[in-house]
């Protein structure tokens, strides 16, 4: 239970970061690469983020009868390649908004008990399909506590 809440709570503070584009909350998969690839437009661009869990594990204190859940995602996303519009620069400040979002909001809107720091990102250039982008690739760790 406290992972699909979670997960919900993830997406929509990600849908909340101006200029993210997609936003799905589990990785997307097709056979077709047009209907694969329209999963992952926005204003005609390639422009999206999706969320997956790494892996996770559970900590039990038997002192308070209380359990930790840790669960390390992945926020993969990739934005369409142009350089005469500079999207160099507006992935790297879109990148930097997503982990900003986390601050001041360190329990996920009330559903955990807290986003861990740090909050890591890589930004590499590579193909989606036939087409360059810039991909990124944020870890992020989200701890829920859990009573029994």
């Amino acid at each position: 239970m406290a992972l699909s809440t979670i997960r919900a709570a993830l997406k929509t503070v990600l849908e909340g970061v101006s200029g993210v584009g997609q936003v799905h909350d589990y990785r997307r998969y097709s056979k077709e690469w047009s209907t694969y690839k329209d999963a992952f437009e926005s204003s005609d661009k390639i422009n999206f983020l999706q969320i997956s869990l790494a892996n996770m594990s559970e900590i039990v204190h038997g002192s308070d009868s209380t359990a930790r859940d840790v669960f390390n995602f992945v926020i993969e996303g990739a934005y369409g390649l142009k350089d005469e519009d500079e999207t160099a620069k507006t992935v790297e400040n879109l990148v930097e908004s997503i982990i900003a979002v986390f601050r001041g909001n360190d329990r996920l809107n009330g559903t955990a008990e807290v986003v861990q720091y740090p909050i890591e990102a890589d930004i590499t250039i590579g193909m989606f399909g036939n087409i360059l982008c810039h991909q990124y690739v944020i870890r992020i760790t989200i701890r829920d506590r859990n009573v029994f």
